[in-house]
């Protein structure tokens, strides 16, 4: 157990804490500023009472019925105020009609805005055509868009007839959607003919046709473009009506809101395919919309007047993570292209933060690898853009290391709070965060996140501080998944979560609580490396490693020998470099310094890629498979797959 304490970067003032909305809710509770861990513990132990609550302070529309938890025999058919009412569109669409709810941006910047009216216009009109489709509970209706304002317009549209929505980026093969999307029978499908990324455009029409002939529930197809003059021919023998979105989101008529109930099933999401055939997660509305307000106010601090940008693609969860922002009046930025698109002079790094300073974005959410990618490029925001605006920026998508907080607090502003987020798609929110109650410890989260009953369990269950462990949630919460789609869908959820430790939420996550007070994130559990019986999160061996300016990307893993294992280092190098002894010394003693002999590895191979997900990850898991001769077949969802072929080539006579 480290007895050293992570240095301090950031300490909130008393009276913007007291002024939060999460220091008048504490107060309303009986709780001062202070009191957070108090707190804390009475909306874990009184979950029915903190989330009625959070409903009240926020002033969601809908009822809770008679509210409380159902009884259930485990925690994984739990469910909140199961009597209740509720209309997620109609409480995100909510605030005053003059507010600007979405910015929409390019590489060229800003492109437009839309006023909650004119939102909300879009969505009735939207909304209105699809109840007229026969659209309505439980029917599905897909989306296959880029970054825009109707990806958004149909998410609420669907949600406002109370069916299902569910969506995949445009930049994934057709194999892959169809691997997501394929599963569901969705009804309808919104998708695009064109998108835009590195500021060129792609045409989608042959991708989005194959997509229509596959999917056999169709009934109709609403094709989103700037192109007015494309043709919306289908594909020979094709019968499915298509639609323009610009005929549909600007029909006349009246839209009569009514309200579902609190857990009909609202979303369809998707695990990442990392290890397989992506999953599909149902999620309720009303659960979404009560984590996701309980996040937004209390431990993001977003309100009336905020302006949010996160980059993200339509298919991750922080598309709709965002989205779900607006429940708070706060304006939400969109972007549709590369996080760094290439330049007349390469890479540019500065695109999203021109986006922020024109849109006078006040929450930025950013991903651990972009961090790093501006580290390396040298580029400082603070000293290119005016982000006086900005007071909370965000992460996510990996853990961050101590010296990316440095960086952040260093080179983006020392005033803004730096505040990772870790939770997870099967949650479609955060377990743990932090808040502006919270001082900030570079390389830790602050708090585990209201009505979150976060702990660490040893491998015989018993909660630990100080040390590594599992993830777990011990007790039930609004946003847990419904079920996954298909055959056995309730077993498979329950094999998934519930399985490692009985009745308890086992997330995956190698996490440690700190003596401090704070939650550090390791890595994923399934792929912890366990040399000589001593277990080791990725990130461990990934952080040093940030700090070593020829080392472009990394991905390591465990190789079986004999009784144990031994550690593999696969790095991608900058261009010009090449792995030669010297390097390979530098790597071993960065990593025996900064982390511990046993970090160490057995073997460093020089690749020319490593293997990502469309959102920056390195998987694990598929280097080790190839490297050891296991299927690939399952890892569907890696943006270059074709990486994957030199790793079945590793030769130890090739290590260093």
């Amino acid at each position: 157990m480290s007895q050293v304490r992570p240095r301090q970067i950031w300490s909130p003032h008393p009276a913007e804490a007291r002024n939060s909305a999460l220091g008048q809710f504490a107060k309303r509770q009986g709780f001062g500023i202070d009191e957070y861990d108090a707190l804390w513990s009475w909306s874990v132990s009184r979950p029915a009472e903190y989330w009625s609550e959070v409903w009240k302070y926020a002033g969601l529309q809908g009822s809770t019925g008679k509210g409380g938890l159902t009884s259930a025999e485990d925690m994984a058919t739990v469910r909140f105020f199961d009597d209740g009412e509720v209309n997620v569109a109609e409480n995100l669409l909510a605030s005053p009609g003059g507010r600007v709810a979405v910015i929409e941006a390019g590489v060229e910047g800003v492109r437009r805005s839309w006023t909650f009216a004119e939102l909300r216009q879009h969505v009735e009109s939207v909304a209105e055509w699809l109840r007229s489709s026969g659209v309505g509970p439980g029917d599905v209706v897909a989306a296959v868009l880029p970054n825009r304002v109707e990806a958004v317009v149909s998410f609420l549209a669907c949600t406002a007839v109370g069916a299902v929505w569910t969506a995949c980026a445009s930049e994934l093969s057709g194999d892959a959607i169809l691997d997501r999307i394929g599963q569901v029978e969705p009804k309808i499908l919104f998708v695009c003919y064109e998108y835009f990324y590195n500021g060129k455009k792609f045409e989608f029409k042959e991708v989005a046709d194959r997509l229509v002939a596959a999917l056999q529930t169709l009934q109709a197809v609403v094709v989103v473009g700037r192109d007015t003059d494309v043709q919306l021919k289908a594909s020979d023998g094709c019968n499915v009506e298509h639609l323009r979105y610009c005929t549909v989101a600007e029909r006349a008529g009246h839209f009569e809101w009514k309200r579902f109930a609190f857990n009909s099933p609202a979303l369809i999401m998707y695990t990442s395919g990392t290890t397989g055939k992506p999953k599909a997660m149902v999620h309720s509305g009303g659960g979404v919309l009560l984590k996701l307000t309980s996040e937004h106010a209390f431990h993001v601090g977003a309100g009336e007047g905020d302006v949010m940008f996160w980059y993200s693609n339509i298919g991750w969860m922080m598309f709709l993570w965002l989205a779900f922002a607006l429940v708070r009046g706060t304006a939400i930025v969109l972007y549709e292209d590369a996080a760094i698109p290439n330049g007349a002079d390469g890479p540019d790094l500065g695109t999203l933060w021109r986006i922020a300073e024109a849109a006078g974005v006040t929450v930025m959410g950013v991903s651990p690898s972009y961090i790093s990618a501006m580290a390396d490029g040298g580029y400082s925001p603070k000293d290119s853009h005016k982000l006086g605006r900005l007071h909370t920026i965000l992460a996510a998508g990996a853990p961050v290391s101590a010296e990316q907080f440095e960086w952040i607090h260093s080179n983006v502003s020392a005033l803004a709070r730096f505040s990772p987020i870790s939770g997870g798609t099967e949650l479609m929110s955060a377990f743990v965060g932090g808040s502006p109650l919270h001082s900030v410890r570079a390389g830790e989260m602050s708090c585990r996140c209201l009505g979150m009953a976060v702990n660490v369990f040893d491998e015989h269950g018993v909660p630990v501080v100080g040390r590594k462990g599992e993830l777990v949630c011990t007790e039930p919460f609004p946003s847990m998944p419904l079920t996954f789609v298909g055959a056995n869908g309730n077993a498979r959820y329950r094999a998934a979560y519930f399985e490692h430790f009985p009745k308890v939420w086992t997330h995956g996550d190698l996490a440690e609580l700190t003596i401090s007070g704070g939650i550090v994130i390791y890595g994923r559990s399934d792929t912890t490396l366990n040399p000589g019986g001593v277990r080791i999160g990725t990130a461990e061996i990934y952080r040093p490693l940030a700090d070593i300016g020829a080392v472009e990307a990394a991905v390591v893993f465990g190789r079986p020998v004999k009784n144990t294992e031994e550690i593999v280092l696969c790095v991608k190098l900058s261009d010009g470099r090449h792995l030669d002894k010297e390097l390979a010394a530098e790597i071993r003693a960065a990593l025996r310094k900064k982390a511990s002999p046993r970090h160490v590895p057995h073997a460093i191979y020089q690749v020319d890629a490593v293997p990502l997900t469309h959102n920056g990850k390195p998987i694990e898991a598929a280097a080790k498979a190839a490297a050891t001769s296991a299927d690939i077949s399952r890892f569907t969802a890696l943006c270059n797959p074709e990486c994957l072929g030199q790793f079945s080539n590793l030769r130890e006579a090739d290590a260093l």
